[in-house]
C-alpha cells in the first residue's frame, strides 16, 4: 500500500528536524516557535469547528432530502393493499346494486341444522368435504326465509364466490353480511358460517355493526383496529363497507382480512442504517415497534401509546398527530423531535388512518461532521509542523536566499506546479532541507498522478453502476422484463402523449389459466420458469421498439401498445396464443387444456371513454375477468358502441 501524502509530509519534517541541533531553553527561536505554534493552532482549531458545523448543516440538507424520498416510497407501498381493498369493495358494492337477480339453476340448497338455523352444508357431516374452492360458505339464522329472499342469498352467494375466488391472490376472504343474519364467506381454508353456533348474531360482531348507521353515520368504508387472528398465527386488520339502497336501506355489509405479516416484518427489517420504522394508528394504537413487539401481543393487538406511557413513545406520537393536523399547505413529511433528538420521517397510511414514522437519530449526522473535522484537525497540524521547521530554519540559519527559494518551490507544489529548482549540492543543513524537499515533491507528484487516475477510474465505475442500478430499478426480478413501477410510468406518459395527439393507445392485460394450480401441481419454482416462459413468448411476439412487455403483478403481464387500435391489439393477442399453444408448455392441472394457456382483456383509446391511464387498465381489468368468467383461454374487449363484451371462442 503507497504512503499518504500526509504520511509522507510527517517523515519528511521528523527526518530533517532530527537532523538539527537542539534548541536551548531559553533561545529566542524556543520563545518564537512556541508562540506561533499556538496561534496557528488555535487558527487550525477554529477551521476545525468551522468546518465541523458547516458539514453539520450541509449533511442534515441532505439526510432530511433522502428520509422524504425514502418515506414517500415506503409510505405508497405500504399503502397499496389498503387502497386497493377500498376500490374492490367499491367493485363488489356497484355489482351488488346494480344487478339484477336472476332465478338459479339449480336453487340454492339449505341444510337445516338441529339448533334451527339452515347452511349450505349438512350437519354432522365432516367440514373437510366442503369445497370451499369453488363455493361461499352460508349462514341462515333461525327465522324462516321466503322464496324471494332466497333467490336474493343466492345472487349474493355467486357474487361472493365470483369476487373471492378473482381477488384470492391479494386477500384472505371476502364475505357479505345482511342485517337480516345472513353472512356469507369465501374463505376455502375457514368456512366460518359453517363452525359458528346456533345462537350466533352478526349483529353483534364488529365486522356488522362498524358499519351499520349508528357507527357509521357517513356510510363510508371503515377499518377495526388490528387483531390475532385464532385460526392463524397472523396479524389481520378488517375492512367492512356498507351496502344502501337509495332509499337509504342497509341491505349488505362487504368485508375483508388483510393478513399484516408482511407489512410487520418489512417495517422491522427494512430500514435505513442507524434508524428505525414504527407504526401507528391516529388514535394512538401501537401497530408495529421494534421494542413492544412481544407488548403488542400480549394485548392481542390492543396496545397504545397512551397505555405504554413512554416519554419517547410520547413525543413521537405528539409529534406525529400534531403535523398531521396542519394544514395541507404546512405539512411537511420530516419533522424534528428536539426532545431525543432525532428526525422523525412520517407517511401517512390512507385507509385505517395510521402513520408509517421513520426515527434516525441526529448523532448520525455529528458523526460524519465529526470526521471531517478530525480531518481537518490533523491536516492544519501537519501543515503547523511545516511551518515551525521552516520558521526555525530561518531563525536559526538566518538563510534568506535558499529560504525564498525554497518558499517558492512550496508555492508551485502546493499549486499543483512540480516544474522548480532549487540549490541542494549544499554541504549543510540548508543543503539537506532542500534534498529532502526535492525528494518529498517527486513523491507528492507521484501520489497527485496516481489519486487523479484512480479518481477517474473510480469516478467511471461509480457511473457504470448507477447506469445499471437505474435499468435495474425498471426491471421486474424473476422475469427480466418491466416490472410495475416501470409499466405505470411509461403507460402515463403514453396516455398523456395519446391525450394531445389524439392517436390510438391500446393496452393488453394477460393472465395465466389456473396458475395455482399449476403451482400446487409442479412446485414453486416450475411457477417461476412458467412465468419466464409467458415473458420470453410476450417479448417474441412484441417487436416494435415503441411497444412495452411489462409483469403487472403475480401470473399477470401487460402489453401497452402506442398507435395501435383494438383490432390491433386483437392480433397480438391472437399471435401470443398462437406463440405459447405452439410451445407447448404443459399444464396438467388445468381445466381447459393440457397445455398452458392465458386469459386475455384489451382496452384502447380513443374506442373508450377515459378520463385518465387508470380508466384504460380498469376496462383492460374488467375484460380480463370477463375472460375468465367465460371460460378462460380467450380474449375479450369492450365494444362501448354496443355496450357489451366482444369475445373470442375459446382456442
Amino acid at each position: 500500500m503507497e504512503p499518504s501524502w500526509a504520511q509522507t509530509l510527517y517523515n519528511w519534517i521528523g527526518t530533517t528536524l532530527a537532523q538539527v541541533n537542539p534548541i536551548k531553553s531559553h533561545s529566542l527561536t524556543l520563545k518564537t516557535l512556541i508562540n506561533m505554534s499556538l496561534r496557528v493552532a488555535l487558527v487550525v482549531i477554529g477551521s476545525a469547528m468551522l468546518s465541523y458545523f458547516y458539514l453539520l448543516g450541509q449533511t442534515e440538507i441532505q439526510v432530511k432530502e433522502q428520509l422524504s424520498k425514502y418515506v414517500t416510497e415506503r409510505g405508497k407501498l405500504e399503502a397499496e393493499i389498503f387502497q386497493l381493498a377500498m376500490d374492490r369493495h367499491q367493485i363488489l358494492k356497484q355489482a351488488i346494486l346494480n344487478t339484477t337477480p336472476t332465478i338459479p339453476n339449480p336453487p340454492l340448497r339449505l341444510h337445516r341444522w338441529r339448533d334451527g338455523t339452515q347452511r349450505n352444508f349438512p350437519d354432522r357431516q365432516p367440514l373437510e368435504e366442503f369445497d370451499g374452492e369453488h363455493q361461499a360458505a352460508i349462514f341462515w339464522g333461525k327465522q324462516p326465509i321466503t322464496t324471494a329472499r332466497r333467490q336474493q342469498l343466492t345472487r349474493l352467494a355467486q357474487l361472493t364466490t365470483q369476487y373471492g375466488q378473482a381477488w384470492r391472490d391479494r386477500f384472505t376472504n371476502t364475505y357479505i353480511i345482511t342485517p337480516d343474519n345472513a353472512a356469507i364467506v369465501y374463505w376455502p381454508e375457514v368456512p366460518g358460517p359453517l363452525i359458528v353456533p346456533g345462537d350466533f348474531d352478526v349483529h353483534d360482531g364488529v365486522f356488522f355493526y362498524a358499519s351499520d348507521q349508528q357507527h357509521d353515520p357517513e356510510r363510508k368504508t371503515v377499518w377495526t383496529g388490528v387483531y390475532h387472528d385464532p385460526a392463524s398465527p397472523d396479524w389481520i386488520v378488517s375492512v367492512v363497507t356498507p351496502v344502501d339502497q337509495p332509499n337509504g336501506q342497509h341491505i349488505a355489509t362487504i368485508g375483508h382480512d388483510i393478513i399484516l405479516t408482511d407489512l410487520m416484518q418489512r417495517t422491522l427489517s427494512d430500514r435505513l442504517n442507524g434508524s428505525y420504522n414504527l407504526i401507528f394508528s391516529a388514535d394512538g394504537q401501537l401497530i408495529v415497534h421494534p421494542d413492544f413487539g412481544e407488548d403488542i401481543q400480549a394485548k392481542n393487538g390492543e396496545l397504545t401509546v397512551q397505555t405504554i406511557n413512554q416519554p419517547h413513545l410520547n413525543h413521537i406520537y405528539q409529534r406525529v398527530t400534531q403535523s398531521a393536523a396542519q394544514p395541507p399547505a404546512l405539512l411537511n413529511n420530516v419533522i424534528e423531535n428536539p426532545e431525543d433528538h432525532e428526525f422523525l420521517a412520517i407517511a401517512p397510511l390512507v385507509g385505517p388512518n395510521w402513520y408509517f414514522v421513520t426515527v434516525y437519530p441526529k448523532t448520525l449526522l455529528s458523526q460524519a461532521a465529526i470526521s471531517a473535522a478530525k480531518f481537518v484537525m490533523l491536516s492544519g497540524l501537519v501543515s503547523l509542523l511545516v511551518e515551525m521547521t521552516l520558521l526555525y530554519r530561518v531563525l536559526h540559519q538566518q538563510v534568506g536566499h535558499p529560504l525564498a527559494e525554497l518558499a517558492s518551490a512550496t508555492q508551485q507544489v502546493a499549486s499543483g506546479d512540480f516544474n522548480f529548482t532549487i540549490q541542494n549540492d549544499r554541504p549543510d543543513e540548508i543543503g539537506e532541507l532542500a534534498k529532502s524537499f526535492t525528494h518529498m515533491s517527486k513523491q507528492l507528484q507521484d501520489l497527485f498522478n496516481n489519486l487523479e487516475t484512480r479518481i477517474q477510474s473510480r469516478t467511471a465505475e461509480l457511473e457504470a453502476a448507477n447506469q445499471e442500478l437505474e435499468i435495474l430499478s425498471t426491471l421486474d426480478g424473476l422475469t427480466q422484463i418491466a416490472n410495475r413501477r416501470q409499466f405505470d410510468t411509461y403507460l402515463e406518459q403514453e396516455y398523456q402523449r395519446q391525450r394531445r395527439t389524439q392517436q390510438p393507445l391500446a393496452l393488453i392485460m394477460l393472465d395465466v389459466d389456473y396458475f395455482k394450480r399449476y403451482n400446487d401441481h409442479y412446485g414453486h419454482l416450475r411457477g417461476d420458469e412458467c412465468l419466464k416462459q409467458v415473458a420470453q413468448v410476450l417479448q417474441q411476439v412484441v417487436k416494435r421498439p415503441t411497444d412495452l412487455v411489462a409483469r403487472y403483478g403475480g401470473e399477470e403481464f401487460v402489453i401497452v401498445l402506442p398507435l395501435t387500435d383494438t383490432a390491433g391489439a386483437i392480433v397480438i393477442a391472437e399471435t401470443v396464443q398462437q406463440t405459447l399453444a405452439a410451445s407447448q408448455y404443459a399444464h396438467q392441472a388445468s381445466e381447459i387444456s393440457d397445455y398452458l394457456t392465458l386469459s386475455i382483456g384489451i382496452a384502447a383509446v380513443p374506442q373508450i371513454p377515459t378520463e385518465q391511464a387508470t380508466d384504460l387498465v380498469a376496462t383492460a381489468d374488467q375484460c380480463l375477468y370477463q375472460a375468465k368468467q367465460q371460460g378462460r383461454d380467450r380474449w375479450i374487449y369492450w365494444n362501448d358502441t354496443n355496450r357489451q363484451y366482444c369475445s373470442s371462442k375459446k382456442r
